[in-house]
């Protein structure tokens, strides 16, 4: 009985949400459409602020988001109306990154910085998340790093992450570690990439580095729980995956 009450008021809450009145989602310089039901965009605060305090876009149904990105919006509106994000597709088999996976890393940043700035915590714990477990076996993408400087970013969670992941990496290969050594070899370009970053991200890596190297013994295994968002008491989860570099 109680399960048949659950799927009423889940089934309710779907109508209710659904039925509301459309609001327009005008994105970037190119002013993308996107409708969207009130009930549903008002849970995300901002957004609910902008149509129930009085602001203009109240009355016209209509919020212009002209400095933001068209692919981070989508993937926004993605969580909020499905709640699952699905990981970065990657064939484990293979030490050479595709197409695939370079494009859904560069649109998970962007949705990580439109998540931050409307302050959408569930979504960018969800692509840390994603992350740890993607880079838990693949080399790091420096160009992540620039992406959320140029963004303003430059103290959140993700880059400190990418900047940690970036200088471990080069750590465990400086000391001859082979677990990135197919990477290197097969990726001639990785050398230039860290060298093409902006300065500021340099110095961190360096920093980073530098923190590493000055430990003077073995590096201890990286646990992906580190950065891992502990949500309950119970065990990280994220242990299980720790890398053995």
């Amino acid at each position: 009985m109680s399960e048949r009450n659950t799927l009423d008021n889940n089934t309710s809450q779907i109508l209710h949400d659904y039925a509301s009145p459309n609001v327009k989602l005008l994105v970037g310089r190119k002013k993308v459409e996107f409708n969207v039901q009130e009930n549903v965009l008002s849970k995300v605060t901002h957004f609910q602020k902008c149509l129930n305090l009085g602001f203009k876009e109240a009355s016209t149904k209509t919020i212009e988001l002209l400095d933001d990105d068209q692919e981070g919006i989508a993937q926004l509106l993605h969580w909020v109306y499905t709640g699952p994000m699905s990981d970065i597709p990657c064939d484990k088999t293979s030490v050479n990154r595709s197409q695939a996976e370079v494009q859904r890393s560069m649109s998970l940043v962007q949705s990580y910085v439109v998540a931050d700035n409307y302050s959408v915590e569930g979504l960018t714990n969800r692509i840390v998340d994603i992350f740890i477990t993607y880079f838990g076996g693949h080399f790091p993408i420096p160009s992540l790093i620039t992406t959320l400087t140029e963004a303003g970013l430059e103290t959140c969670r993700l880059r400190q992450f990418f900047v940690h992941h970036l200088a471990r990496a080069i750590a465990d290969a400086r000391s001859g570690c082979a677990r990135w050594q197919d990477y290197i070899d097969r990726d001639t370009d990785w050398e230039a990439n860290i060298k093409n970053l902006a300065p500021d991200d340099v110095l961190d890596v360096l920093k980073q580095c530098a923190d590493l190297a000055r430990a003077r013994k073995p590096l201890p295994r990286y646990h992906h729980c580190d950065w891992h968002i502990h949500e309950t008491t119970q065990p990280c989860n994220q242990k299980k995956t720790a890398n053995k570099g």
